[in-house]
């Protein structure tokens, strides 16, 4: 069921951001406050790439599964909610998202680093993918926020920052639901 409900976050994360990208090819800078709905998506890519790294790596400690994941769920949602249905301006989303999306970061490497500080002959390989899809995410965010090709003025009106974390994101999520089918096939087995 977790590996659903990542799969329906990526949909949903690709969803939105294809959304946003057609209004605002369409109707330019009018179509800022529908930004906001991309900014959601990611928030929730973020939330449902947690939900199985929870789920598998806590699985034999379910009093504390259930616990992470109902806490991290509330956060997450309440983000959410606060962030899509609260925000005053996408002047102020657009300020705020960054923290937003490093906060749930951190929180949704809290299994990872459960499984990985317990007492495995061999740290599990789903933590250790989660921290690197977090890596690699985190350095796309990163890229995206300097900016380097626009601030040189590379290119005109082109953004090829947004681009490559586009690029990481989706890469990150393709390596990382291997990852999870792997995990998935070997407790079944």
């Amino acid at each position: 069921m977790s590996v659903l409900v990542f799969c329906a976050g990526v949909i949903v994360w690709y969803f939105l951001s294809l959304v946003y990208r057609i209004l605002h090819t369409f109707q330019g800078n009018d179509s800022g406050n529908l930004q906001k709905l991309e900014f959601g998506g990611a928030l929730i890519l973020i939330w449902t790439a947690t939900i199985p790294s929870a789920v598998l790596l806590l699985r034999n400690q379910p009093s504390l599964q259930l616990g992470y994941l109902s806490a991290f769920t509330i956060v997450a949602v309440g983000t959410l909610v606060d962030f899509l249905v609260w925000g005053s301006s996408i002047h102020a989303s657009r300020s705020i998202f960054p923290y937003a999306c490093v906060s749930l970061g951190l929180l949704s490497l809290i299994p990872s680093i459960h499984a990985l500080t317990g007492t495995f002959e061999s740290p599990p390989s789903l933590a250790i993918h989660f921290g690197r899809v977090a890596m690699w995410n985190s350095l796309g965010a990163a890229f995206y926020l300097l900016r380097p090709l626009e601030r040189v003025g590379a290119v005109n009106d082109w953004r090829p920052s947004l681009y490559v974390m586009h690029i990481v994101l989706a890469y990150s999520a393709v390596s990382y639901s291997r990852v999870i089918l792997h995990t998935v096939l070997g407790y079944a087995a």
